[in-house]
Formats: C-alpha cells, sequence, structure tokens
C-alpha cells in the first residue's frame, strides 16, 4: 500500500533566542489567499500530494459499512420536519423540509388564515451547487422583501442577496458576514470583510440606489465585529469584541444614529447590551466574574446600576421583553430558570426534569409577549421544545423530536462523573451508555476546551450509532470552556492553557481505570488541538484517534500576523512574537512541534480546502510529520474535504463524513462490528 510522503525541506528560525525548525513549510501554499477562494489555484505540487492523499484515504473506505450507517443515521431523521411558527406583526413565520431535502423552506402566513405562502425556496435556491451554505434569511420590517445570506465556496465570505417573498434575487453584494439587520427604512446593515476575512467595517446598504455607507470601522486587526438586534427591534447591536473584551455601540433602526461605546475596551470586561424602554439592561462581568445584570438610563448609559446577581454559579443567558425579564443560571453546571415582572422582587424559577441536560432559551421575532419558549434535551433525551406561560409559570410542550425508527430514553443511562487533574481540581465527565453496560466497555472520549464554549449535554441522534454497539460516550468538560463558570475558562487558556489538556489526559486515566483498554479520543478544531496534545504524551494508551480540521501547527500559526484568525487569537493563545514566556509555552504543547519517533496509533484526520479558521495545511503538516515519525504499522489517514470549517453543506450532506469518522471508530473499539440486522 502505498504512503504518501512529502520531502521534508526544512527551515530554520529563531524567536526570543529560541530556535524553531519547520521540516514542512512548503505545503503551504504562497498564494494561499487565493487558493482558499479557488483551490483550482493551488501549486502543482501541493495539488498531487492532495490526489495522493485522496487516494490513500480512499483505501481505507469501507462503503458498504459507511452506507450502512447512513441508512441508520437517516432511519433517526424525520423525512420532512416542520418547524413551529413565530408571530411579527400580522404574519407567522415558520419553515419545513421537503421529504428528503438537504435545505429548508421558509413559509408564512397572515393572521387569521390557514393558507403557507414559500417566501424563501432553499432547495431551488441551493441546485446546481456542491457547497451551498444558508446564513440567515431576514425579513423587511414591511415584509415586502428578504434578504438572505449564501456561502458557495465554504470561506465563509457570503453574499448577501435582496429579493421579494418568493422571488429571485434582485439585488446582491459580497464579501459580508453571514449575519444582517434591517434598518425600519428598509435598509440593510452589515459586516463586511476585508481580504483577510477579517470582519473590518459595519455598512449600510441601499440596495434600490446602489449606495454603501460606513457606519463603522475597526482599526485593531485583532478585534471581531458582529451584529445583532436588540428583542424590542428598535437597535442594531455593534459589537466588537475580543476572546476576553467586549464594547458594545447601539445604532437606532429608525434614525440611524450610532450611539458612542456604552462602555469603553477595558481588559478583562465582557459586556452585552439590550433595551427595554428608556433604559439599557447591561450584562456584564467587571464585579462578578460570573456575570450580573444591571441598567441604566438610556441618557446616561455610563451610569450602570445594579440590577441582579445570582448568589452562585454563572449567568448564562438573558431576555428583556416589555413586561418579564428572564435569566438562565447554570449552577454546578445544572442549568435553572428565573423570571419577573420587571416592576417585581419576586422571582418565579423552573427547574428541567433531567439535570444533566441542555436547556436554552429561544428567540422570538416580538418583544410584547407573555411566554418564552425554551429548548431542552439531554443526552439520552430527543430534543423538546416548550412555551413558558409567564404569568401562571406553567409550561407547554410545542413539539416533540421523534426517531421514525423508535427510541425509549430508559435503554439509556446518563451519568456525571469526576476525574482528577495532576493539581487536584476535579474535571466532570458526561457518561452516556446503555442502560445495561458491557464490562469492560470500549470507550470514545471526546473533548473542546477553548474560547469559554461550554459542551452542552445535549441529545446526537448520531451517536446512538456508537452506544447502541456498546461504546460509552464520555464528554470530558475540561478547562477552556465556561461549564462552571467564567473561571473555568481563565484556567484553560493562555498562560494556564496546558491545564486543557492535564484535564483531559485525567478523564483518559477515569476511562482506563473505569471502563476498559479500548479508549478512542476525538476533539475537533482546538479540540484538535487537545487531542494531538493527549496523543503526544499517551500515544501508547490510545486505540485510536479523531481529529477533525485540527487547529495543530500552533505556533507557526501565531507567529504569522497574516493570517486571517492569527492577531484576534493572540488574546486566547498569547503572542509569540512579542512574548518570549508565550514562545517557550506554545511550543511546549504544540502538536506539530511536539511529534516525536514513536509507535502511533492509527489516526482518523479531516481538513477542508477552504477552512478559514484552520487552514488546509496545518492538518497536511500534522499528518506528513506524523508519517515520518512513524516507527509501528498503524495507519495515519488524512480525508481532505472541497469545503470549509463544518464540512459538506445540507441536512444530509455530512452523514457521509459522520459515517467515515464512526466506522474508523467502530473499527478501532469494536472489530468486526457489523450493522444491525
Amino acid at each position: 500500500m502505498h504512503i504518501p510522503q512529502h520531502p521534508s525541506r526544512p527551515t530554520h528560525r529563531t524567536f526570543h533566542g529560541q530556535p524553531l525548525t519547520d521540516p514542512y513549510p512548503d505545503l503551504r501554499p504562497h498564494n494561499w489567499r487565493e487558493a482558499l477562494d479557488d483551490p483550482a489555484l493551488l501549486p502543482e505540487p501541493i495539488t498531487q500530494l492532495l490526489d495522493d492523499e485522496a487516494r490513500y484515504a480512499a483505501q481505507f473506505t469501507q462503503l458498504e459499512a459507511e452506507a450502512a450507517l447512513v441508512d441508520e443515521f437517516k432511519s433517526r431523521m424525520a423525512p420532512a420536519p416542520i418547524g413551529l411558527e413565530t408571530p411579527h406583526d400580522h404574519w407567522h413565520y415558520g419553515w419545513h423540509y421537503q421529504d428528503g431535502a438537504d435545505y429548508p423552506c421558509y413559509t408564512r402566513r397572515r393572521d387569521g388564515t390557514d393558507t403557507r405562502e414559500t417566501y424563501f425556496d432553499g432547495p431551488a435556491k441551493a441546485r446546481g451547487f456542491e457547497f451551498w451554505d444558508l446564513g440567515c434569511v431576514e425579513h423587511a420590517w414591511d415584509h415586502e422583501w428578504i434578504a438572505y445570506s449564501v456561502d458557495t465556496d465554504g470561506n465563509e465570505r457570503y453574499q448577501l442577496h435582496v429579493a421579494r417573498p418568493g422571488g429571485d434575487a434582485e439585488f446582491s453584494i459580497g464579501d459580508a458576514q453571514a449575519q444582517m439587520v434591517w434598518t425600519h427604512d428598509g435598509d440593510l446593515i452589515y459586516v463586511w470583510l476585508d481580504a483577510e476575512s477579517r470582519p473590518r467595517e459595519v455598512r449600510r446598504w441601499n440596495f434600490t440606489r446602489d449606495e454603501i455607507t460606513l457606519i463603522y470601522a475597526e482599526p485593531d486587526t485583532g478585534w471581531f465585529l458582529s451584529l445583532a438586534e436588540t428583542q424590542d427591534g428598535r437597535f442594531g447591536i455593534v459589537s466588537a469584541h475580543q476572546h476576553q473584551v467586549s464594547e458594545v455601540r447601539l445604532l437606532d433602526l429608525a434614525g440611524g444614529e450610532l450611539s458612542g461605546p456604552i462602555c469603553d475596551r477595558d481588559q478583562g470586561r465582557e459586556y452585552e447590551v439590550e433595551t427595554h424602554r428608556d433604559r439599557l439592561i447591561i450584562k456584564s462581568n467587571h464585579e462578578r466574574a460570573d456575570f450580573a445584570l444591571y441598567q441604566a438610563d438610556a441618557a446616561q448609559p455610563h451610569d450602570w446600576q445594579p440590577l441582579y446577581a445570582p448568589e452562585h454559579g454563572l449567568l448564562d443567558d438573558w431576555a428583556v421583553l416589555d413586561d418579564f425579564l428572564i435569566v438562565l443560571e447554570s449552577r454546578d453546571f445544572v442549568p435553572a430558570l428565573r423570571w419577573r415582572r420587571h416592576q417585581d422582587r419576586t422571582w418565579q424559577s423552573l427547574s428541567p426534569p433531567e439535570p444533566i441536560c441542555d436547556l436554552g432559551l429561544i428567540g422570538a421575532l416580538e418583544s410584547h409577549q407573555q411566554w418564552q419558549r425554551l429548548g431542552f434535551s439531554s443526552p439520552r433525551h430527543p430534543a423538546e421544545t416548550w412555551q413558558l406561560d409567564l404569568d401562571s409559570g406553567a409550561v407547554r410542550t410545542l413539539k416533540t423530536e421523534t426517531l421514525p425508527c423508535g427510541h425509549n430514553p430508559d435503554d439509556y443511562r446518563v451519568r456525571r462523573e469526576w476525574a482528577v487533574s495532576p493539581d487536584g481540581t476535579r474535571v466532570p465527565l458526561t457518561v452516556l451508555e446503555m442502560a445495561n453496560p458491557p464490562s469492560p466497555a470500549p470507550t470514545l472520549l471526546y473533548g473542546y476546551g477553548a474560547y469559554g464554549v461550554s459542551l452542552e449535554p445535549a441529545f446526537s441522534r448520531h451517536r446512538l450509532s456508537l452506544v447502541e454497539r456498546g461504546v460509552c460516550h464520555v464528554t470530558a468538560h475540561v478547562r477552556g470552556g465556561m461549564e462552571l463558570g467564567y473561571h473555568w475558562y481563565e484556567q484553560g487558556r493562555d498562560a494556564y492553557k496546558t491545564n486543557t489538556f492535564d484535564d483531559f489526559e485525567a478523564a483518559l486515566d477515569w476511562v482506563l481505570e473505569n471502563r476498559g483498554p479500548r479508549v478512542v479520543i476525538h476533539g475537533g478544531s482546538a479540540g484538535g488541538m487537545l487531542v494531538g496534545c493527549v496523543l503526544n504524551r499517551r500515544a501508547e494508551d490510545l486505540a485510536g484517534v479523531v481529529a477533525d480540521v485540527p487547529f495543530v501547527d500552533v505556533l507557526n500559526t501565531m507567529l504569522d500576523p497574516d493570517l486571517p484568525l492569527t492577531p484576534p487569537e493572540w488574546p486566547e493563545w498569547g503572542n509569540p512574537i512579542e512574548d518570549a514566556e508565550a514562545f517557550k509555552r506554545i511550543q511546549s504543547y504544540s502538536p506539530y512541534d511536539n511529534v516525536r519517533p514513536r509507535a502511533y496509533p492509527p489516526l482518523w484526520i479531516t481538513a477542508g480546502l477552504t477552512d478559514p479558521r484552520v487552514t488546509f495545511w496545518e492538518p497536511l503538516k500534522w499528518c506528513t510529520r506524523l508519517r515520518a515519525a512513524q516507527t509501528g504499522n498503524a495507519p495515519i489517514v488524512l480525508a481532505m474535504e472541497d469545503a470549509g470549517h463544518g464540512g459538506a453543506s445540507g441536512r444530509f450532506g455530512h452523514l457521509a463524513d459522520v459515517a467515515q469518522c464512526y466506522r474508523f471508530i467502530l473499527d478501532q473499539l469494536t472489530p468486526g462490528w457489523a450493522p444491525p440486522d
């Protein structure tokens, strides 16, 4: 079997008096900007290597087994799901999928009628595209126009289109983020991306006159820009932010004026803003690390007064309606909902039926309603949509996700366990397995641990294909996420980043002790860095590794300020250009820089040719270096897709990728596995 190889043509550089050798720098194309937009422009040597990689990966494809897994996934998916309608003015907006369609149709009906009109036909718009990612669909305030954003390359540079409801695009503009906001007089507010795909300007587009007006320009390449809308629809929220700092301005959607910052940039202060009549309601961590709510007169936005702070735990999400204030808290990684009328001081509360679950607020199109919709699921319980009556506290189930093949939550067991990290920190684990699991049990250990992103214990249909074959699924909620509060994030970033890897290694030890010796570890993006680091530490204890679009060439990427995400990422990882300690620390754990000759277990690595977040040459370089260091016989496979960070598009488009991943996992954990009868 021919294994792809690439000759080493190392470069040698010195930073802060420390040497840095890169054996495969030429795998990053010289024309990378153009190649991310059009992979056909890749230099021929890289194209040939990618062709070799594709042929090698194809030798590990098991079409029959993977097709059976895809059929299994589909058996748990409703063929034509229908969304709930949401009211706005005299209309009710909803969506549905046609039987077997990859993309949704958006519908609406007037008050008092049962006739629904399709105002956006996703399958028709996507026809003819190999990749088609719908960012969002937004209707204008007069309901006479719709705007939608589409990425047809996977590089997250969206095209904005404006059309009459049900019609074809009449106006289009490119190089934008997916989100947009309508002004009350019918212009579009959007965020423009520069050549490095960095969000740099907030612009106003009068599409009928083809006029663009600059609203706000961000001078710092290390800051992100994003757009949202207040719940009452009066303001656009223009947010400039890094990973630990934010700055918010409000754009009057009726008059067009942009406010100054509600609070100036202050290291360590993150805040969000909502509006309620003539006051601002602000969520901030400047006094309480796990966030509290404040209020300010809109005429004096810098004079904040305390409004609400939980006794303990994280203030996770919140909503401001005309009559009610709603907060979603997380206490010891268990969600709880509280709400009250604005003029009251007495809170009502709601606790979910299962403590290990995912509970979330679902947005609405208006702010005067007396209800709040909630989404609930757990690792064993399919998703439900609830409607909470905010006066009575009564909860009504509006929708329950059903699995056509059938599903009984009692067939599964969900538990919270704890691993102990080397510094004594207890790390929560979410364990999903059959009610009567085998012992010992082969285990898939999953983790992420970055950017304050929490891995919520939600339901996954596809995961059941592993669990029902006796695999124990363990999610390690390592530091770097925010599962146990903001300190959990702080202790897993920058100078404390190695805590993330220590926690995952402790989770691996728990699995080996309590579930048995056969373990595959799995992570994607920054989670790919996580599994890459633990691979370098514990290769001999692993039955396999799955790394999806893994961020593994950390040091070289953080040393290159020209790459799209490097300046905004310095607050998360450290700036090795200016900081010798950051250079030393990142070099000590960067998966690519710590590959050593040894017997590595089987690896399944994915990458996307147009991925702007983890550029394709990172996993390609890592795979190449691992193969050169491999002293054993286990295969190291790279599955390269002509897609972006999220893989193939569409409701069904990604199923083949998941099937390949799960087939690899099952091959390592339960050799000889077979599809069910």
